[in-house]
């Protein structure tokens, strides 16, 4: 028998019930603030004001992050923002670009160094603040995993890396895919297909 080892996974709550301890989980993370980092098509939603009404009256400030793929511009202006607020929970809103720079910017605000100290893992990172990752769509899988993708100052694509990057706790409600535009509800819901088909028939699965 191949003997191998699987990384560990975020703690994982699925249904709409979930959404409605947000505030509940926020403390048990020991957080006295949340930093909401969402994408524009949640913000324009009503699914947050249902985010809303569960923080409860946290303090938080919100960064809106435009469309595309993260830059360090977007992760270093979110974190500063972050770093104005005590002891603040990253919470990540939106597809895997978003959820990607909530948790690059976890792991930013812990130290005094910009994201591009971490690229392509030059430097470990030195902590990270709690994360809830809330996805919006399927497929990206970004909500379970230690990698990020971000694009340094002259859009080169990168990565960063490290345990500290992977969640405490992730939210999935079906709920919030349908109140996307259809045409990503659909297709993230073929990638997600796409992939279960990959790995149930590709010849090296384990």
């Amino acid at each position: 028998m191949t003997e191998y080892e699987l990384g560990r996974v975020p703690r994982i709550l699925v249904g709409g019930k979930a959404v409605k301890g947000l505030g509940a989980l926020v403390s048990e993370l020991g957080g006295k603030s949340v930093a909401l980092i969402a994408d524009e098509t949640v913000a324009k939603s009503d699914y947050l004001k249902r985010l809303l009404e569960a923080l409860n009256g946290t303090p938080m400030a919100t960064c809106l992050v435009p469309p595309g793929e993260p830059t360090v511009g977007i992760v270093n202006e979110a974190a500063a923002m972050a770093r104005k607020l005590e002891e603040p929970v990253v919470v990540g809103v939106g597809g895997g670009s978003t959820l990607d720079t909530a948790k690059q910017v976890a792991g930013v605000i812990a130290a005094h160094y910009p994201i591009e100290h971490y690229l392509l893992y030059a430097n470990p990172w030195a902590g990270r603040r709690p994360i809830i990752a809330l996805p919006t769509t399927a497929g990206t899988g970004s909500e379970v995993t230690r990698t990020c993708i971000v694009s340094d100052a002259e859009g080169r694509k990168m990565w960063t890396w490290g345990d500290e990057l992977l969640p405490d706790v992730v939210i999935l409600d079906p709920a919030v895919t349908v109140t996307m535009p259809t045409w990503v509800t659909v297709s993230t819901g073929l990638d997600a297909l796409v992939h279960a088909l990959e790995a149930a028939t590709g010849r090296r699965r384990n």
